[in-house]
């Protein structure tokens, strides 16, 4: 039995490839599936990238969520430190993202200027 591709989609295409056209590919390689990509170990922190549309606000949901992925987190009298290595930053609104530009530079953290410079 053969299986016929929904009306409108192009069955040259598949998903995989369009991931990679559109940039999204990308991201598999933060989880190590990518192809070259090397395995990670027991002992590594998986390295990720931050893309968020504003960083100027303090308290605002990239800052809350960054920080917390950068330093860690208090939950319940205790302090969790962070599992990952933030290693590259991207900001949509970058002109008026002041807050995240400081963050950024304190950490010694690059900032780029696309998303798929960011992720890889």
């Amino acid at each position: 039995m053969t299986e016929n591709p929904p009306m409108g989609s192009n069955p040259l295409v598949t998903r995989r490839e369009m991931l990679g056209r559109t940039g999204v590919a990308g991201l598999t390689a933060l989880a190590g599936s990518a192809a070259g990509a090397v395995p990670q170990t027991q002992q590594t922190r998986p390295r990720i990238a931050c893309c968020v549309s504003f960083w100027g606000a303090p308290g605002s949901h990239a800052d809350w969520i960054i920080c917390k992925l950068m330093d860690g987190y208090w939950w319940q009298g205790a302090h969790t430190a962070s599992r990952v290595d933030v290693v590259s930053v991207y900001i949509h609104q970058f002109d008026t993202s002041g807050l995240g530009q400081k963050v950024c530079k304190a950490k010694n953290i690059p900032i780029y200027k696309t998303v798929g410079e960011a992720v890889t």
